[in-house]
């Protein structure tokens, strides 16, 4: 892109130079113009007197001011434009010219053919005409053998200066067409060929934008997936920290538990051996009660027993005499 931009300033400095120095060119090869139009578009019928004629020689001393102007600062598309209308007007100026050269060129011939009676008289009429205009006494009246004379003069020297001006001006006329048709050809060619490059530095970078769009859009579109990307894994280290905070909660919850469980084994294990002391005092007590019934049974037999005992004792003894008794006894 920059050494584009950097080729067209440079064509665009080339199109000012040569933009500028055709517009001088032009101005040098019509420094003697405004006298040879002024020459060419007098009057056909008045003859040209030495008067007149002194217009065309220029004093050494004198210099004619040319017009420079400096190199706008404008952009491409209006100098081109510019430069589109110097080339119309240079076209129009030298057609006008060549219009001019050969009504000249055809004007020398017709006076050559007709002798010059055309001339006199209309020479004649203005002459009246000026000299009637300066002197005020209408009582003056010329000799008209001096004014055929000076008319004569006049028309010999006329002549004698269109024969030798024309071809010297009809030359250089024609040479000056010639330079600025092949400047206006070889400007055009040039024009085109800036044309060509300017359009095809455009179509190069309309290439180069769309490119960049392109890949600005990409850029974008990357960049939007790193930020998705990026916010998936916040939300991925957010959802680990949460599970390793439960599996914490978890992992305490499980210790918590275990605790429970081995102080719950432990008083299963009292409680077991609790009831097996409560079983077995049961099963001493039942026995103490056993045997105290035994016991007290075997006493009720024992008196049951004395009782009778005491009872066959005592039927004996009735039985017995009383010497009986004491042997006994």
């Amino acid at each position: 892109m920059v050494e584009q931009q950097m080729f067209i300033d440079q064509l665009k400095l080339k199109l000012e130079k040569f933009t500028d120095g055709k517009s001088l060119d032009f101005s040098s090869t019509y420094e003697d113009g405004p006298a040879v139009v002024a020459f060419a578009r007098r009057p056909y019928g008045v003859p040209v007197t030495k008067n007149l004629l002194c217009p065309l020689h220029v004093p050494s001393g004198t210099e004619i001011q040319k017009g420079y102007t400096s190199p706008p600062i404008l952009s491409l598309a209006q100098i081109m434009a510019e430069f589109h209308v110097r080339r119309q007007i240079l076209l129009s100026k030298l057609e006008d010219q060549d219009k001019v050269l050969h009504h000249l060129s055809d004007q020398s011939d017709e006076e050559e053919d007709n002798a010059g009676s055309e001339e006199k008289t209309s020479y004649k009429h203005s002459m009246n005409r000026t000299w009637t205009q300066n002197h005020t006494s209408p009582c003056f009246l010329p000799d008209l053998s001096d004014m055929k004379c000076r008319v004569d003069k006049s028309g010999l020297s006329n002549k004698s200066v269109l024969q030798t001006t024309q071809p010297q001006t009809l030359q250089k006329k024609q040479q000056d067409t010639k330079n600025l048709a092949s400047l206006s050809n070889q400007s055009e060619r040039e024009a085109r060929e800036l044309e060509q490059k300017v359009a095809q530095m455009k179509h190069e970078q309309s290439q180069i934008q769309k490119k960049l769009c392109e890949e600005s859009e990409k850029k974008k579109q990357l960049e939007a997936e790193l930020q998705q990307d990026q916010q998936q894994i916040k939300e991925l280290l957010l959802k680990m920290e949460l599970q390793q905070k439960i599996l914490k909660l978890k992992d305490k919850e499980i210790a918590v538990f275990k605790k429970k469980k081995n102080n719950s084994a432990a008083t299963s294990q009292k409680l077991q051996k609790l009831e097996e002391q409560k079983k077995w005092l049961d099963e001493e007590m039942e026995r103490i009660l056993q045997q105290r019934q035994q016991l007290a049974e075997l006493e009720e037999d024992l008196k049951k027993r004395e009782a009778i005992v005491a009872k066959k004792r005592s039927v004996i003894a009735r039985k017995k005499p009383p010497g009986n008794q004491e042997t006994e006894v």
